[in-house]
């Protein structure tokens, strides 16, 4: 009972002399070290934070919910712990083969759907950009449901806009109509047609009608 203490003790002190380079150091770390590098990135400056976290997403132990939930949870810091999610999806994403990716999302399930059943609340469109793209790789999630939802708040978005999406919310509307074509479920029809109705920007309307003409079996008329 009392090696566990010494252990985070020990490496904590390994991190503070190799934060100039922690990236080697963090990735040869297990599970057990998740609570001390959970505390690292809330207390260290944001530099260090940051490559922190990217250095987490190619560790060999793929486990890391309670980093994900404790980063989730910073209610007094939840734009700061918003962003620091973006950036360990982000590098997830980026850095891994999809079947790394698929596996990461196997082992952090629990964590993930915290996430995705959290995206009406979600202030980072990024983040909320990510959790979208990896939505329908995700098992024992609605995720048809909450990708309705997504779409009705864009759909809102896009009308209250006069027919324009700002650049961050635009590269999340592109996420969704990539989740909803994975999906191929024809439910998302009449969503889609609504956007290309209400959307003065070009690649919306090619979107959102591509989408259906391909649920339709219909050959695309749309240019480039």
């Amino acid at each position: 009972m009392q090696r566990k203490p010494l252990y985070f003790l020990l490496v904590a002190v390994c991190f503070r002399v190799f934060c100039a380079e922690p990236a080697l150091w963090v990735q040869g770390t297990t599970r057990i070290a998740n609570p001390v590098l959970l505390d690292l990135i809330l207390t260290s400056d944001m530099d260090t934070a940051f490559r922190t976290l990217d250095a987490l997403s190619g560790r060999d132990d793929l486990y890391m919910e309670d980093i994900i939930e404790g980063l989730f949870y910073q209610h007094s810091a939840r734009p700061r712990g918003e962003l620091y999610l973006e950036v360990l999806l982000d590098a997830v994403i980026r850095k891994n083969s999809r079947r790394v990716v698929d596996l990461w999302l196997l082992t952090n399930s629990r964590a993930f759907e915290l996430l995705a059943r959290s995206l009406p609340g979600l202030t980072n469109a990024r983040l909320r950009t990510y959790i979208i793209t990896l939505l329908p790789r995700v098992e024992g999630v609605d995720t048809l449901s909450l990708l309705m939802a997504e779409g009705d708040r864009l759909l809102t978005m896009l009308e209250d806009q006069e027919g324009y999406f700002r650049v961050d919310q635009l590269r999340e509307a592109l996420a969704f109509f990539d989740a909803v074509e994975r999906t191929g479920d024809w439910s998302f029809s009449e969503l889609c047609v609504s956007m290309a109705e209400r959307s003065r920007q070009r690649v919306v309307v090619r979107k959102s009608r591509e989408i259906v003409e391909a649920m339709a079996g219909v050959p695309s008329a749309v240019k480039n």
